[in-house]
């Protein structure tokens, strides 16, 4: 066989006819250099025609296994078809190679961090923000603390006066910390009367075991209103009516429910 111009631009063709994203600078080079080595073919591999002899060469230059059945296959070792290599830097981006989902994610989380701000009158950190403001009461300063997504301050108190008796002591981690720990606490405590206060129940003996009746205020600005309702010594539900906002739940107000049969209240 001719190791001259007719078995090289052969291959040239064929790489040509390739996607630009599976070949490199180096596989190409490689290509050539194995078209003028076709002659030297063992001879199982001579019985191929010119163009399976090609293809085969082809493939053995970028180690890869062929994806047609036009010759052999040749058990090269796998290789990853957009792998680029460190040499060459024309192949080092690929646009058709897929966005990184972990570059994505991460992009993403830095997008929704919550931004920290640690200035002398503003303070933002782990959900909370600290604002030094004008006490209204005085001439003095106010520190109050809110909380992320809520609109009023869980805590509202006075602030220290700074060295030059003028202005307000800069906010400090320390500070910071001692005050959200308060603001924390304090709402804990509010959120507990609001329970206590929406949320009503008591137990009384009657003549088939012990009833549980509990009162929970819906306090709607449209349709305020709150639920009665019983449950047995089980815990299973047997009764629960709608009543007014206002209602009062007690011994009697309970037991009157109860001696008539989980009724409506009237005039509730």
């Amino acid at each position: 066989m001719n190791t001259g111009s007719p078995g090289r631009h052969a291959v040239d063709r064929l790489l040509a006819r390739l996607p630009g994203q599976v070949l490199g600078r180096s596989a190409k080079r490689a290509g050539r250099f194995f078209s003028a080595s076709i002659c030297r073919f063992k001879p199982e591999e001579e019985r191929c025609t010119k163009r399976d002899v090609l293809i085969t060469t082809f493939y053995k230059a970028v180690q890869l296994r062929p994806t047609t059945q036009h010759g052999p296959t040749v058990n090269t070792p796998t290789s990853t078809p957009n792998t680029v290599s460190a040499s060459d830097p024309l192949d080092a981006s690929n646009p058709t190679d897929p966005p990184n989902p972990t570059n994505l994610t991460n992009a993403t989380d830095e997008a929704e961090a919550p931004v920290s701000v640690n200035e002398a009158r503003l303070w933002c950190n782990n959900g909370w923000t600290a604002r030094v403001i004008k006490n209204e009461d005085d001439d003095g300063w106010a520190v109050e603390m809110i909380k992320d997504g809520e609109r009023e301050p869980a805590l509202v108190g006075p602030w220290t006066m700074g060295r030059d008796k003028k202005n307000p002591k800069p906010l400090d981690v320390s500070a910071f910390n001692t005050l959200v720990k308060t603001a924390a606490e304090v709402r804990r405590r509010h959120e507990q009367q609001l329970h206590a206060l929406y949320h009503k129940n008591l137990t009384l003996e009657t003549p088939s075991g012990r009833v549980r009746v509990t009162l929970d205020i819906v306090p709607d600005e449209d349709d305020p209103h709150a639920l009665l309702a019983a449950h047995d010594a089980f815990d299973e539900p047997l009764a629960q009516v709608r009543v007014g906002a206002t209602f009062k739940l007690s011994v009697a107000s309970a037991q009157a429910w109860i001696d008539d049969d989980f009724r409506r209240p009237s005039g509730r």
